[in-house]
């Protein structure tokens, strides 16, 4: 198991997928559910990292059923913070909030303050998407302070790439890039290159809304291509939404279309409800701003109906004032 792993971290995830299942008939053959349980979580969050949410959920699923044969609350709760992750992802934002109660309960049970802290960080994110900011910004901190007590400096650069997201949403881009800074230095230090993607991406954004756009562009294109090599088709596609930007922009608009067409085709392929109504909404502002109003307005609709849906108040908000805006520039009617 621990080969696999190895693998995943360097870049190689077909060998990883093949260690995993590996290691899974070995312990299977052993009879050793316990351990078992151990390697079907780490087989399931694998898989969620690379998209394949079904298999993912099943096998964290099973990872439950050996955790509640053997009384191990703390893989319990690790499987718990999976299925979390898995609904969030698909947009079951009320399993998820649940999932995610639930790890803690179990970790606390168990008194491993490490998983309470992993589980503090990704309750806050989704609390900070549906509109609880200052709950997640107190949730933050105290998975952060504990990532610093204990030197774990691999969650503190998760934590602190989150919190920056808050960070932006309520002080603005510049107060956030700092944050981001920190959290891609802890990932390059640490080995963590799917983490380091994330925010190659996230600086990248800084860049968009900060009129450097000629910046954003190798940022993107560098965090492509750690999760293409990855297998990571969520940020994948994160990274080719922006990159549409930044090449519309420049006036390269059939590879900015392109670039979104298959970050869309993505998304609807993972079931990820929240990605692809920030996409939509993307490609709105932007076919609105070449002119092309006819096919924003309906995809600004699609957008802003799975970003309610989701829960997302403050995308939802902030996707209607960009539409007024590209709307009243364009000249056509507003729709509320």
């Amino acid at each position: 198991m621990h080969v696999a792993t190895l693998c995943e971290e360097v870049g190689r995830p077909a060998e990883a997928d093949d260690g995993y299942a590996r290691a899974l008939e070995l312990v299977r053959a052993a009879g050793d559910r316990r351990t078992e349980g151990v390697c079907l979580l780490n087989f399931a969050e694998f898989r969620r990292k690379t998209g394949r949410v079904p298999e993912a959920e099943e096998l964290a699923r099973r990872s439950l059923e050996c955790s509640a044969e053997t009384g191990d609350f703390r893989s319990a709760g690790v499987a718990e913070g999976i299925l979390g992750a898995i609904f969030q992802d698909t947009g079951r934002v009320a399993d998820a909030e649940h999932a995610f109660r639930r790890a803690l309960d179990l970790h606390r049970r168990a008194g491993h303050r490490r998983g309470i802290a992993v589980e503090l960080g990704r309750l806050a994110i989704l609390l900070r998407t549906t509109g609880r900011a200052p709950e997640a910004a107190s949730l933050f901190e105290q998975a952060i302070a504990f990532h610093r007590e204990s030197g774990d400096r691999w969650f503190l650069g998760v934590t602190l790439g989150n919190l920056a997201n808050l960070v932006s949403d309520e002080k603005g881009n510049l107060a956030a890039e700092p944050h981001y800074a920190e959290s891609l230095r802890l990932h390059r230090e640490t080995g963590n290159r799917y983490s380091e993607g994330i925010q190659l991406i996230n600086l990248a954004c800084v860049c968009i809304e900060t009129g450097r756009a000629a910046a954003a562009e190798p940022l993107l294109r560098a965090g492509l291509a750690i999760h293409r090599e990855l297998k990571s088709r969520r940020f994948a596609g994160l990274a080719l939404t922006n990159l549409s930007r930044v090449l519309a922009a420049t006036d390269r608009l059939a590879e900015a279309d392109a670039a979104q067409d298959e970050a869309l085709d993505i998304y609807r392929d993972l079931g990820d409800v929240h990605s692809l109504g920030i996409g939509l909404c993307i490609t709105a502002a932007r076919l609105c701003a070449q002119g092309r109003a006819a096919e924003a307005l309906p995809a600004w609709r699609d957008g802003l109906a799975h970003l309610e849906a989701y829960g997302d108040a403050t995308s939802v908000k902030r996707f209607k004032e960009d539409r007024r805006a590209c709307c009243e520039r364009a000249g056509i009617p507003v729709e509320e």
